[in-house]
């Protein structure tokens, strides 16, 4: 079976990769599986792998013995990864793309260290060998009894991983201003999850983050209040002779069932959240438009006419939506009509409030490419939008890579602009014939010109696996280059390049400050 998930990991990757060739680092503790274009992120992952096995060990004072399979590989041109945790075989999967900048997992000292931790506490936490000599003989002859179980919830899982990877790096999301405004403001409308819902992956805005958003705060909270070894016993008594779930696991040493005291967690970060809101001024802005779910990367066209907007659904499916930005008279003055209607039929009847702002009319709504996505529109001219997409590699599958299109409003036609050129943020150069692109292949992020008249690609600096780059976006007068970079063991820094001279300067940021995301120009630059 072990020899079965590998291979499948391997089908997979090879997919991706679009390579038959496979080769394997061997260490100490770990089976490094690459193919040739990303031998270099793998160089760097199997001696990241052996010191944070080290790291793991000295912390948590448990490691695997077993020897660990990791595939390498960038299956969707995104930042993820996942752990097998098989007791007698272990396997990970490692995706070699970086997080952009506006993400919350963008606060670490680097994507790899990051990745590696989270996925290796995961086989640590969840791959421990029992001590029933019993169930672990199952394991040793069935390596799906392990993922079959399924005792640990979800939350448990997620947010212990959460956990370990902010106390041993000092960053992560438990340290996150990002997730914690994102928390305080769920807190703040009474919309944190219930228990039963802490593990769920659907279901609401950022249901599927909550586990490790939640569930790593609650953790935290529970070694706050009890102790570090009152949460670690629950770990050890699970994987005792006598054969306990996670609630008795956890009951027997908390003395309350996880539920009850998730909700006085709840409870207690609520109010903090509350007390929070009283200090603060109040906002001054009014809402403009109103959107259901989760909405990102808006974009005025030249004349500001038109609103370019990605909508995002329960399941995933993204559509860009063009909405007018004049106020929507028709639906006031139906609105009025439909109240006026009931008062004639009911002069003591109450009618309904209007709403803060009409929903404005949607003039244009382009449907997802091949059910991967649609990202980061920006307008050419009135009629015209570029966006990227993640579209699949080959008919039938399911992997797939950054791309560039053109959207043109008046036909309603897309056309691919690039071919797996992995472009995720991108800047139009004023004719549409070039853009400066972030282009993220086999781990290397780099900031690219992209002539798309001809297809030429050139990097503008030297590549390296320790810098990420994103939000390149060009000056009104098309002269000057703003962009985002980060490097290893560093903050995200604004960075200027004068395009006519190629001389860069690096803008000072505020002191201790910890994200800096979304530039954009001014009108008069």
């Amino acid at each position: 079976m072990k020899k079965a998930l590998l291979s499948v990991a391997l089908l997979v990757a090879g997919e991706a990769s679009g390579q038959e060739i496979w080769q394997t680092i061997h260490t100490e503790h770990f089976n490094v599986h690459f193919s040739v274009e990303n031998q270099q992120w793998a160089q760097s992952a199997a001696t990241e792998l052996e010191i944070v096995r080290d790291k793991v060990l000295k912390q948590q004072h448990r490691a695997l013995d077993e020897v660990v399979d990791v595939v390498v590989f960038d299956p969707l041109n995104a930042a993820n990864g996942f752990a097998l945790p098989v007791s007698n075989k272990p396997l990970m999967a490692l995706f070699t793309t970086p997080p952009q900048s506006d993400t919350v997992i963008s606060n670490t000292d680097g994507w790899q260290q990051l990745l590696i931790l989270h996925e290796y506490i995961h086989l640590v936490h969840l791959a421990q060998p029992t001590r029933s000599d019993f169930r672990q003989a199952i394991k040793n002859s069935w390596d799906l009894y392990d993922l079959a179980e399924k005792d640990m919830p979800r939350w448990a899982a997620e947010g212990y991983a959460t956990l370990l990877e902010s106390k041993m790096t000092g960053r992560g999301r438990v340290f996150d201003n990002l997730s914690e405004a994102i928390l305080i403001e769920f807190a703040q409308q009474g919309a944190l999850p219930g228990y039963k819902q802490l593990s769920n992956t659907k279901g609401g805005f950022l249901a599927g983050s909550m586990a490790y958003l939640v569930g790593s705060r609650f953790l935290a909270w529970l070694e706050e209040n009890y102790s570090e070894q009152t949460l670690d016993a629950v770990w050890t008594r699970m994987q005792a002779v006598k054969d306990r779930d996670f609630d008795e696991a956890f009951t027997g040493v908390f003395a309350d069932s996880p539920a009850k005291l998730y909700r006085r967690f709840v409870a207690e970060y609520t109010y903090k959240a509350m007390a929070k809101e009283v200090s603060e001024q109040p906002l001054t802005s009014k809402l403009w438009l109103e959107l259901d779910l989760y909405a990102s990367n808006p974009a005025l066209s030249p004349d500001n006419s038109k609103l370019a907007i990605v909508e995002r659904n329960k399941e995933g499916d993204t559509r860009l939506v063009i909405y007018s930005t004049e106020q929507n008279t028709q639906a006031a003055e139906e609105f009025a009509t439909q109240q006026n209607a009931l008062l004639n039929d009911d002069p003591l009847d109450i009618v309904d409030k209007a709403p803060v702002v009409f929903k404005r009319e949607q003039k244009h709504v382009l449907q997802q490419i091949n059910r991967q996505g649609i990202k980061n529109p920006q307008w050419l001219d009135e009629n015209t939008l570029f966006f990227t997409a993640t579209t699949t590699v080959g008919k039938g599958s399911v992997l797939g890579i950054s791309d560039l299109y053109r959207y043109d409003i008046t036909t309603g036609e897309v056309t691919a602009l690039t071919h797996h050129a992995g472009l995720r943020r991108f800047s139009i150069s004023e004719n549409g014939e070039t853009v400066y692109a972030e282009q993220n292949q086999h781990g290397f992020s780099a900031l690219v010109k992209v002539d798309l008249t001809h297809g030429d690609v050139t990097p503008l600096f030297t590549k390296s696996l320790e810098t990420v780059y994103d939000y390149p976006v060009l000056s009104p007068d098309k002269s000057r280059l703003a962009y985002l970079k980060t490097t290893l063991n560093q903050n995200w820094q604004l960075y200027i390049q004068n395009l006519n001279t190629t001389k860069s300067y690096r803008v000072p940021m505020p002191a201790g400050y910890q994200y800096v995301s979304q530039p954009n120009w001014q009108a008069d630059g």
